[in-house]
């Protein structure tokens, strides 16, 4: 299917809140991108104009909020790295009828890092820093979904933000026949792409984190479905 197919089927689903990894987006295509997802506020993450093979973003439905802004960090922060390397974006949704807001942080770990100990310390450096920027914002409820590229066996960090329950895995809430699915679908399967929420932010959104580029119908299909399953 083409680039554009993709798109129009990723706009069909009944999504509120769709967090996309790995998009690999060139900032000169960010305009064009927008445009065709007209139902939804796109916030891109920093996108360098060549080619490069990281990059994230969130998709709001526009008539599900009534503000979205994005969120950006001073050098002196520890999310800034991440932020400008593109492998983290994060924005702040007003919903409802008053004051409530929820914060999404839409992050990529780099490919490797099951492996590569470089790429273990990152991703965990980027864990330590929205973990940092989460309790610096107090008691707005947090999201943090996306293509982690490490199985929560692959790391004690995150085993242990789950069991400290500073976090909780939405996986929790999934069926039993669902809740061992895989999510990346190369060679045997893996469960590398999370979402973990606190336990106040339990509203019924609904997410999607994938590869935008190189996305697999059938992929998407099974994701959603999982999905839907984790928040009924």
């Amino acid at each position: 299917m083409s680039g554009l197919t993709k798109r129009q089927r990723i706009n069909c689903l009944d999504l509120e809140i769709i967090v996309l990894s790995e998009t690999r987006l060139q900032s000169h295509l960010e305009h064009s991108e927008s445009h065709l997802f007209q139902s939804f506020v796109c916030s891109w993450g920093l996108n360098p104009d060549q080619r490069h093979f990281a990059g994230t973003a969130v998709l709001a439905r526009k008539e599900k909020f009534w503000s979205v802004q994005s969120l950006s960090w001073t050098s002196e922060h520890p999310c800034f790295r991440f932020h400008q390397d593109g492998c983290l974006t994060a924005v702040q949704l007003w919903t409802g009828h008053g004051g409530i807001s929820i914060v999404v942080y839409g992050i990529y770990g780099p490919s490797g890092a099951r492996w590569e100990k470089s790429k273990w310390q990152y991703f965990h450096s980027m864990l330590q820093a929205i973990e940092h920027d989460r309790i610096e914002r107090g008691q707005i409820p947090s999201v943090l979904a996306g293509d982690f590229n490490l199985e929560l066996d692959d790391s004690y960090p995150l085993k242990q933000c789950l069991r400290s329950r500073f976090c909780c895995d939405a996986r929790e809430r999934a069926l039993p026949d669902n809740r061992d699915l895989p999510t990346c679908h190369v060679g045997k399967g893996s469960k590398i792409d999370h979402r973990f929420h606190q336990r106040c932010s339990t509203k019924p959104l609904i997410f999607l984190f994938t590869n935008c580029l190189n996305l697999k119908i059938t992929h998407l299909s099974q994701r959603r479905y999982m999905l839907r399953q984790q928040l009924r």
